[in-house]
């Protein structure tokens, strides 16, 4: 994995970046999406999720900028206040 492009090279890297990712309380997988659940701390409770269409792998790599780029917002907050 290009840590500074988050550019996966197998669906598994992927994956196992979601997985150990601070924001990755759980993450499910259905046919038509990909989901992650915020742990139930964070002021705004949810998740994110996005569409696998026929690429697996850009959803995949698409759901780990969308988590990073949360978790990094979330962090600035912090930092302000």
């Amino acid at each position: 994995m290009d840590t500074s492009t988050n550019s996966f090279v197998t669906l598994s890297d992927a994956l196992a970046a979601v997985y150990a990712h601070p924001l990755c309380q759980s993450f499910q997988e259905t046919p038509t999406q990909y989901v992650v659940f915020y742990p139930s701390t964070y002021k705004i409770p949810g998740g994110v999720t996005v569409q696998r269409g026929l690429d697996d792998l850009a959803a995949m790599t698409l759901l780990y900028q969308r988590l990073d780029d949360f978790w990094n917002a979330q962090r600035l907050q912090v930092a302000k206040q």
